[in-house]
């Protein structure tokens, strides 16, 4: 038995390791590392939620109403590694990945 991990990669920015299947509009976070400000991407303009967990699952970041090309600042956070979660406003998952803070 091979314990690889499968990624499918479909489009965007490959520099962070971040694991996503989705086949609609493109959505992400940049830059990621970050110092602290991070920028929303999106292919629309509809309202975002963003959360933010830490290694132990516990959430530390949250907030709706964020739309593409909005500016989010993490800069309370510590440096490490954060899952983040891009959901639409019915709560569907639109990207799910890996946000480093620096």
């Amino acid at each position: 038995f091979s314990s690889r991990r499968r990624h499918t990669r479909l489009q965007g920015d490959w520099s962070s390791d971040v694991c996503s299947s989705d086949l609609g509009p493109y959505y992400n976070l940049v830059p990621n590392p970050s110092k602290g400000i991070v920028r929303l991407f999106g292919q629309d303009n509809q309202a975002i939620r963003l959360r933010l967990t830490d290694a132990t699952g516990r959430l530390v970041f949250d907030r709706k109403n964020l739309f593409s090309d909005q500016e989010v600042d993490l800069r309370e956070l510590q440096t490490g590694v954060y899952f983040f979660s891009l959901l639409s406003d019915k709560e569907e998952i639109l990207r799910s990945g890996k946000l480093v803070i620096e």
